[in-house]
């Protein structure tokens, strides 16, 4: 249903259904490049948030990416292809990227550990914990589908206009933006504002509750290899 939404069925391969799977070792390496670096990302958070000390600078973050990516997997056969000659390749590169991925992050959003630090304690709301499913219409085929949105991290901040509130979804494999992705961020907007927003008898949008803060804005970041990218949407347009 994911890929029916998301990937119009002109661009999709046919395969035979049934039978066993084939492996694929680049599949297998880009699935542990995520959860990897997904799991690094929400502990980095979590811990900073909780005035840890695991994370107070770019080598221990990236001593703890290579902890994380020299543990064995519980996978035996992506271990056993890891032990095999292109995998032993393939496991260099990867782990190139995904220590670019972790270097390019750090250097643009933490930057000093110490500021950083009292910026996520004040305002991190939530980090790798919001699933939620939208009856969303796909910007391909016009149908209508139940799917699936998870959101990977939730910051707010009062500004001038009012609070607004940050949800970031992580492209770990991706370089640069490409088509559908903001069609994506709205649907990631509308599931934080299912999530943190209620409607007020004002009529406006609040946080949580409707004796809340109002809402003015609701951006949705994509974190890519090389940069991110901001997506901004008022409430009123996604409800």
């Amino acid at each position: 249903q994911y890929l029916d939404f998301w990937l119009p069925r002109r661009e999709r391969t046919n395969r035979p259904f049934g039978g066993k799977k084939k492996f694929s070792g680049q599949g297998q390496f880009g699935l542990q490049t995520w959860k990897i670096l997904h799991g690094l990302m929400t502990d980095f958070y979590v811990d900073t948030a909780r005035a840890g000390t695991k994370y107070t600078s770019l080598p221990k973050f990236l001593e703890a990416l290579e902890a994380r990516w020299t543990a064995l997997s519980r996978d035996s056969a992506f271990e056993r292809h890891r032990k095999s000659k292109s995998g032993k390749v393939a496991n260099i590169e990867y782990l190139r990227h995904a220590k670019m991925f972790a270097t390019n992050f750090w250097e643009r959003e933490i930057g000093d550990y110490r500021s950083a630090q009292r910026e996520i304690r004040e305002s991190l709301m939530t980090e790798g914990k919001v699933f939620t499913r939208l009856p969303l219409r796909s910007p391909f085929s016009g149908k209508r589908f139940d799917l699936g949105v998870q959101v990977d991290r939730v910051m707010s901040l009062d500004t001038a206009r009012g609070r607004e509130i940050t949800a970031t979804i992580y492209r770990f494999g991706r370089g640069d933006s490409g088509e559908g992705d903001e069609m994506q961020a709205r649907a990631v907007a509308l599931a934080t504002l299912r999530a943190y927003g209620r409607k007020g008898l004002d009529l406006k949008w609040h946080q949580q509750s409707i004796s809340g803060p109002v809402l003015s804005r609701l951006s949705v970041q994509v974190e890519y290899l090389r940069h991110p990218r901001v997506f901004d949407f008022a409430p009123e347009e996604l409800m």
